[in-house]
Formats: structure tokens, sequence, C-alpha cells
């Protein structure tokens, strides 16, 4: 998780080498190396971690945050479009306290450039609901 934290790739991959890596092990709060990496922008760690064939990029800390909810919330746009690519990410999961999304996260947050790239992930024939995220930020100034 410090490796991540710090960005340090070389070290992810030295370790990822000669030892059993959990690529999901959560701190106290829940944290993971991605979620670290994420809140940092370490944009090579978060590519290193990926390359690990058992990560879940949608894993929740404890209060329901997931990796690309954080990416979203402290505005990481390269981080956002690095979890994007990834196969299985999800980005409908909700935060348990709030049920927000990480594209309402965005939404809320004033992220435009990060709306416009999870946008592309609802279902085909949504340009009414991203017209209307676009109208509520707007208005929300």
């Amino acid at each position: 998780m410090i490796a991540a934290y710090l960005g340090n790739e070389v070290a992810i991959q030295e370790l990822a080498k000669f030892f059993k890596i959990n690529v999901n092990l959560q701190d106290k709060d829940g944290l993971t190396a991605l979620m670290f990496a994420v809140q940092e922008g370490r944009i090579e760690a978060i590519k290193e971690l990926a390359k690990f064939p058992n990560i879940n990029v949608n894993l929740q800390d404890k209060d329901g945050w997931t990796a690309l909810m954080i990416a979203a919330y402290y505005g990481k746009l390269d981080a956002v479009k690095e979890l994007v690519k990834l196969p299985n990410i999800s980005i409908n999961f909700k935060l348990n306290n709030i049920g927000k999304t990480a594209l309402i996260i965005a939404v809320d947050r004033g992220e435009i450039a990060i709306v416009n790239e999870l946008v592309n992930f609802l279902p085909r024939g949504n340009s009414a609901s991203y017209r209307t995220l676009i109208y509520i930020m707007i208005n929300k100034k």
C-alpha cells in the first residue's frame, strides 16, 4: 500500500516478482493500494496495480467508496481515464451512506471533464440524462 501511495511503480513490480501480494488487501478503513494510488494521482502505480489479474477494482471501503468514486471526488481525471479502461469497472456502485455514484459525485464537485469521461458509460440513448447532468452543473453555481 505504501508503494502505491508514494507512486513507486518499480517497488510494486519488484514486490510482485518475489512475493505473493494480496492486491485487494484493505486497511482498517477498507482502503486498498489502488485507492491510495488514485487519491494521490499516481498514474503509473495505478497501471501497475491494474496488471494484477485478481485485482478487484470495485472494492468499497467501509463507507462505500470505490477507487472510481475517490478519483471523481478529488478531480483525478487521469486516474478516471485509467480506471475506466479496466474490464470489470462499474460506475453504478453507490455510497452506502448517501447513495451517490461516481458520476453524481463528479457532478456535485463540478468536475466537468470527469462527467464527460463517465457519461460514456451510460446506457445508449441516455443523451437526455447527459443534458440533465450538464444543466445541473451549470445551474449549480
